[in-house]
């Protein structure tokens, strides 16, 4: 059963193997402010976090005092593995095009809600994906940019100078180079 507790009644699992940097906690903040506290938190009987740390701290950033929750009963092996499936089964890859298509039909302040929108500055553009294939041994990230033909160019020329560094520093100086000013690279 769904029932509000407050966030101090709460324990984040202290074991908790997914990461959740301040840039990707400011996202789940403003995904909340803009559609509201859509999926509970999921707590064992003693109120240990098993599903939900970001919205926790999303919650705490926004300072609220309570966030909706379900506790389950789960042996804590069980709780663990839900852990783990939880954020794991999550991942998969994106259809890009589909996803250009829904980002074509939002304005921008709701394009910037869904995350896609660190560099899709016009969809109906050329695309270039990046691989920072540093990150190998940990799954790759990807960023997309959506370019006309002469910026194109100038991305191809710029990187074909580079022959050092990851792939994100050249991109940040890409991005620069080019006229979009100072953004930093998200992932």
């Amino acid at each position: 059963m769904q029932k509000n507790l407050p966030l101090s009644e709460i324990t984040p699992y202290k074991k908790n193997a997914k990461e959740h940097p301040l840039e990707q906690i400011d996202k789940i903040s403003r995904s909340i402010q803009a559609f509201g506290f859509n999926q509970p938190l999921v707590l064992d009987k003693d109120k240990v976090i098993i599903v939900g740390h970001g919205r926790y701290l999303a919650a705490q950033q926004l300072g609220w005092d309570e966030v909706p929750c379900i506790i389950v009963d789960l042996p804590k092996d069980k709780a663990e593995a839900y852990r783990l499936a939880d954020n794991k089964l999550n991942e998969s890859e994106w259809n890009l095009t589909l996803v250009i298509e829904s980002l074509k039909d939002l304005d921008v302040e709701l394009a910037e809600l869904t995350g896609f929108d660190d560099f899709a500055l016009e969809a109906d553009k050329p695309e270039v994906i990046l691989k920072d294939l540093a990150n190998e041994g940990t799954g790759t990230r990807s960023f997309t940019v959506y370019l006309d033909d002469e910026r194109m160019e100038e991305v191809e020329s710029i990187m074909a100078t580079y022959d050092g560094g990851t792939v994100s520093e050249k991109f940040y100086t890409i991005i620069k180079k080019i006229g979009y000013g100072d953004k930093k690279i998200r992932n």
